[in-house]
């Protein structure tokens, strides 16, 4: 059976801009654009009729997801606070490589630790209990969703804002079908 995690970054925020110390804060002007713009190019991208749709609770996700998706569908978004940021910076909390080929040396803080499992468990029972899923969330939590899969905590890449990243599942082995991909 064919499943399918599409998970998308929210517009650029308040937070981001260096006007508010608030990390719950609301999106930008261009944040509001970025999101709009994904109301216009999210149902081209995928058919969301049939995903699950989750949320993070801080404002810049929710103001996100509500932008993007239709009144109706976001009726029916679920908020999970599983899938918001992190409150510590999280390329802190990792012990990143110098080297091209690194050795995985295990490094990561007790914090990252915690919330990454936070992640993980929260991901797992989404998936099992749904097919197709979709989360509006932060880039903490998709870099940490790709350090999972891919199973090291050396790996670290920009995720820009209302980008989609989507994975999915055939045949038994999930694929990393998009990284940062603009819609």
């Amino acid at each position: 059976m064919k499943k399918e995690l599409i998970l998308i970054r929210h517009g650029h925020s308040e937070w981001q801009a260096g006007t508010t110390r608030d990390r719950n804060s609301h999106l930008t002007g261009q944040g509001i654009r970025e999101a709009g713009r994904l109301y216009n190019t999210l149902p081209a991208y995928a058919n969301l009729a049939d995903f699950h749709i989750i949320s993070s609770p801080l404002h810049r996700a929710v103001e996100t997801c509500r932008l993007a998706l239709s009144r109706a569908r976001f009726s029916s978004v679920y908020f999970d606070r599983s899938f918001r940021e992190a409150s510590f910076h999280v390329r802190g909390g990792l012990s990143l490589p110098e080297d091209f080929y690194p050795e995985a040396d295990g490094k990561v803080s007790s914090e990252y630790q915690d919330f990454k499992a936070g992640i993980k468990s929260a991901l797992a029972d989404v998936l099992a209990a749904h097919d197709r899923v979709v989360i509006f969330t932060h880039g903490g939590v998709i870099k940490t969703i790709l350090r999972l899969h891919c199973g090291s905590d050396a790996f670290c890449t920009q995720i820009d804002n209302c980008s989609v990243t989507h994975f999915v599942k055939n045949d038994e082995a999930w694929l990393l079908q998009r990284v940062n991909h603009r819609c």
